[in-house]
């Protein structure tokens, strides 16, 4: 194989959990590559553990024969997947932001992520046509309406005052465990809103369907 984890080296992955910048520790790697191009392209997948926090991910990255060398691109986290893939029941605007959000936490920008993660917020209350002066107001507006049950606007809610803080807040810090578990929230209320209410009314139709195909034929 012409690529193998020793190209890896200057690969630098940046760890979600704990925010350090690495090469990893790769445990084993595994190369596909198309015969037509004769070996000069692949992608390379390999399993590495992160020499800060011992956490375990999956990734690939693209290479590329240079002429005297190997050309990499940078490299994409497959597992643990940072949620920034939804399906076309989230609206891009929203989706694009989550994206950065996960962007910055893997940077090791828990600030930079907390805003993102408020600006999504700011976005799901747009699409909803939230109403009210403020966000707590556009909140309140989406429970009453029954949009947000009492638990996903709590969460809501506390994304807002860790948004605001990470934004005007100069002397806050914001921790990367903060910064992680903001981001698995705003993953929540979009799962919560888009994903799965979609799915559950394609549930709902197949379900009707089904029950009138088993209606007795009356004649």
């Amino acid at each position: 194989m012409l690529v193998d984890k020793l190209e890896l080296k200057n690969v630098v992955i940046p760890c979600e959990r704990c925010g350090v910048q690495h090469a990893g520790d790769v445990r084993g790697s595994f190369n596909l590559s198309d015969d037509d191009t004769y070996n000069q392209s692949g992608t390379l997948h390999f399993l590495v553990k992160c020499p800060g926090c011992d956490s375990p991910f999956l990734a690939s990255v693209n290479w590329v024969w240079a002429g005297e060398g190997y050309a990499l691109d940078p490299p994409m986290v497959l597992y643990p997947d940072d949620g920034g893939r939804f399906d076309d029941s989230v609206p891009a605007s929203i989706a694009n932001s989550y994206a950065e959000a996960a962007k910055a936490l893997r940077a090791a920008a828990p600030t930079a992520t907390a805003i993102m993660c408020r600006r999504t917020l700011e976005g799901i209350c747009q699409h909803f046509g939230a109403s009210g002066k403020n966000m707590p107001q556009k909140l309140d507006d989406l429970r009453i309406k029954g949009e947000l049950d009492p638990r996903l606007h709590e969460w809501a809610n506390d994304l807002r005052i860790l948004g605001n803080d990470a934004a005007h807040d100069v002397d806050t810090v914001i921790a990367q465990d903060d910064a992680r578990d903001a981001l698995e929230f705003t993953k929540a209320l979009i799962q919560n809103l888009f994903v799965l209410r979609r799915a559950f009314e394609e549930f709902k139709k197949r379900r009707a369907s089904a029950q009138e195909d088993e209606q007795p034929d009356p004649f």
